[in-house]
């Protein structure tokens, strides 16, 4: 794992990259990833790979720090039909990312953590479209239970937490196609005639002509709701995006010209749109909610470009509604390595909140945001000095001691915290430990998905580090299968 001070993250969409910069910052108290900046280009790579290239280069004029930084990278653009299929989209992009950055790459493989360049060709399927989970699993570092709700330029992501894990049905695209969990509605490149057949206008319902005349940007344009910044698409009839201009995109729709009807019906006709997307997407987070039965407390946590719709979501729900960006801003002290063994959570410095034009990047750019955050809590212990790589193992669990007659037992508590230097294996990548005391033994579980992550070099290193006797019990999957092989 690099120790490199900063993390860029990257999520290669099939329209748009997002990107990612963090910092490894020391204080007092320990050393704390804060999010630098984040950042999104347009990048239409079904007209090919160069648009990559040009919107990586985009990056690298925005941030010097990319050269020789660690590199998190997560995707979904290998669905593009630029690829005869996705096995050669993941490699190809892949590929385009490791020519072109400078420094280690690692490739977000959502449950089962991360691989390099290496690995890619035998391990892309649990890389590709995997940008979803990042979001999900750092949002279940801050919420107990809750839904994902990552609503883009393109699609929407439904994805629940449930007790501080991914709690997904599918874990490719066309699984969660089937369970809901992924509905091809956007807020700036979805055809209007796919969110439905028929829309109202002045008070009559009207066919919807089946045409590439009109997109969702062209309602939420309308409505004031869509960032200018984040309108990177060109519009359908590739005219200006004015307010004229969209006014006649939308009144081609039923047959109509702008000119047939006032602002203020157009406007309300885009409320109309703007209703049946709300409609659908509401349709399919009922079912997310239904499969996971979570709590009736249990927020919506809003992402994505999008993110303005999740509000009225969660309000027709009845539910609460937190933003990604602000779990970031609560999160950045915890993805830290104390300095001193006694160093709590009171004596770290509060993160400062963040600035509302970085707070809204971060909102768009999520998954970068998330797969740069997860990466960067594995170069911690890299960074920290060896007396603090020694502390991570012993803070892993409290081990209380107690004697009953002739004999001894150890109670062990389960930190709430990740990460090998703060137990973060007894979770998502599960590594649990139970010292019996007076036999001189450790017994440490390491769980399947540790068997390709990055992560698992630190755990042993730092079980080596302790002494003494330490027995090793694989986990579940292909770890497990390795091991009794």
């Amino acid at each position: 794992m690099s120790s490199a001070e900063w993390t860029v993250g990257w999520d290669v969409g099939g329209a748009h990259l997002k990107a990612c910069l963090v910092q490894a910052v020391a204080h007092e108290a320990g050393t704390r990833l804060q999010v630098r900046d984040a950042a999104e280009w347009a990048c239409p790579l079904w007209q090919g790979l160069h648009h990559l290239h040009e919107a990586i280069a985009a990056a690298h004029r925005r941030w010097p720090q990319c050269a020789g930084a660690a590199h998190a990278a997560t995707m979904t653009g290998e669905m593009v039909d630029l690829f005869a299929h996705r096995e050669v989209g993941t490699l190809a992009l892949g590929d385009a990312l490791a020519a072109a950055l400078q420094g280690p790459i690692h490739f977000y493989a959502a449950a089962a953590g991360w691989c390099g360049h290496a690995e890619l060709a035998a391990r892309w399927r649990e890389v590709a479209s995997a940008n979803w989970h990042a979001g999900a699993a750092l949002a279940a570092r801050r919420v107990e239970h809750g839904v994902w709700v990552d609503i883009g330029s393109t699609t929407t992501d439904l994805i629940a937490v449930a007790g501080g894990r991914v709690h997904a049905q599918g874990s490719s695209d066309a699984e969660r196609l089937a369970s809901g969990e992924l509905v091809y509605h956007g807020v700036v490149r979805t055809p209007l005639c796919a969110l439905a057949p028929r829309v109202v206008h002045r008070g009559r319902e009207f066919n919807v002509m089946n045409e590439f005349f009109a997109t969702s940007a062209d309602v939420y344009r309308l409505t004031g709701e869509l960032d200018p910044g984040h309108d990177l698409q060109p519009a359908a009839d590739g005219a200006g995006k004015d307010p004229g201009a969209t006014r006649q995109r939308l009144a081609r729709m039923i047959g109509l010209d702008a000119r047939d009807a006032s602002e203020a019906q157009w406007l309300a006709t885009a409320e109309a749109w703007r209703a049946l997307q709300l409609t659908e997407i509401a349709g399919q987070l009922r079912r997310v909610l239904n499969a996971a039965g979570l709590p009736a407390e249990a927020p919506l946590v809003a992402a994505g470009c999008g993110d303005f719709l999740v509000a009225r979501l969660a309000a027709e729900l009845g539910r609460p509604c937190l933003a990604f960006a602000d779990l970031v801003a609560a999160g950045e002290g915890d993805f830290s390595v104390p300095t001193a063994c006694d160093a709590g959570d009171a004596d770290r410095p509060a993160a400062p909140p963040l600035p509302a034009a970085l707070a809204r990047r971060i909102q768009v750019a999520a998954p970068s945001v998330a797969v740069a955050l997860l990466l960067g809590e594995q170069c911690l212990p890299a960074l920290a000095p060896p007396n603090q790589a020694s502390h991570a193992i012993h803070r892993m669990h409290d081990i209380h001691e107690t004697h009953e007659g002739s004999g001894a037992h150890a109670v062990c508590r389960e930190h709430e915290a990740c990460g090998p230097h703060e137990a973060r294996g007894v979770h998502e990548h599960g590594a649990s430990s139970l010292d019996v005391g007076p036999l001189g033994c450790t017994v440490v579980k390491l769980g399947g998905s540790l068997q390709h992550d990055a992560l698992l070099p630190a755990w042993l290193e730092l079980l080596a580090s302790r002494g003494g006797r330490v027995v090793v019990v694989p986990g579940g999957g292909r770890f497990a299968d390795a091991a009794r092989a």
